[in-house]
């Protein structure tokens, strides 16, 4: 039997490559913030080879029901701060991805 698990990849644009560094922290913040739910299986961050300015956040969870509750308990001033030196909105993609067994 298969279980059907939830992947969210998010891409972040910091305004200059001097900014990639916060904006790493800060999503990372909030990443530890997310990792502390029994839905999330795996929150990580990889900095873009190509991009300077980018970075992507991998996440696999249970449910999305259950991203979506951890999300609203992100801290709002994380947020803002992450926001402050974007460039644009964070380019969300949601996948699922399958597995084998009970896992």
């Amino acid at each position: 039997m298969s279980k059907i698990l939830s992947v969210r990849l998010t891409e972040f644009r910091a305004a200059s490559p001097v900014d990639r560094p916060q904006l790493a922290r800060l999503v990372g913040a909030g990443q530890a913030s997310l990792r502390r739910h029994p839905g999330c299986r795996r929150c990580e961050i990889y900095l873009d080879a190509e991009d300077q300015n980018a970075l992507v956040a991998v996440e696999i969870w249970n449910d999305i029901r259950e991203r979506r509750q951890a999300a609203a308990e992100l801290s709002p001033e994380t947020v803002r701060s992450a926001l402050a030196i974007m460039v644009g909105e964070p380019r969300v993609r949601a996948l699922t991805m399958a597995i084998e067994g009970d896992a």
